[in-house]
């Protein structure tokens, strides 16, 4: 799991425990946001960057197409989920869609978590998840089970 976070996700962090353990348990957490490459150089990382999602989820799902793989679109308001998948397949129609689900803006009941959890695991998304909740909602509005 790859995390793409700017300056006000770790500021976030500092206050919301819940959200701090989202940050803690994916694999590699990117700076997106030049505040958080200059502290990065600041501390002693020279070739830190900063990883703009949008980007990286293009780079991803280009690569993914080439693999023939599939994607799970999870966030967003109702039907931009859907939309994004869509927009993806238009432009690397390689890629397959494994499933959508855009979240309700409120923490999710444990019965969902679990239904989307399993949705997830489920849905053979081979490729990976493409998920987009910020703050205030990531955290309290995703599932954070692997």
């Amino acid at each position: 799991i790859v995390g793409v976070t700017g300056v006000h996700g770790v500021m976030e962090a500092q206050d919301d425990a819940a959200f701090k353990a989202v940050l803690n348990q994916v694999d590699l957490n990117v700076p997106d946001g030049m505040p958080l490459v200059w502290l990065g150089k600041m501390a002693g990382f020279p070739d830190v960057g900063r990883v703009f999602g949008p980007d990286l989820m293009l780079a991803v799902t280009e690569r993914m197409a080439r693999l023939g793989l599939s994607a799970f679109y999870y966030g967003g308001q109702p039907g931009i989920a859907e939309e994004l998948a869509g927009e993806m397949a238009r432009r690397f129609p390689g890629v397959r869609t494994a499933g959508t689900y855009c979240p309700p803006f409120r923490d999710l009941t444990d019965a969902e978590t679990d239904s989307v959890i399993a949705a997830l695991n489920g849905s053979g998304a081979g490729g990976g998840v493409a998920a987009r909740v910020g703050p205030p909602r990531r955290g309290r509005g995703g599932p954070t089970g692997r």
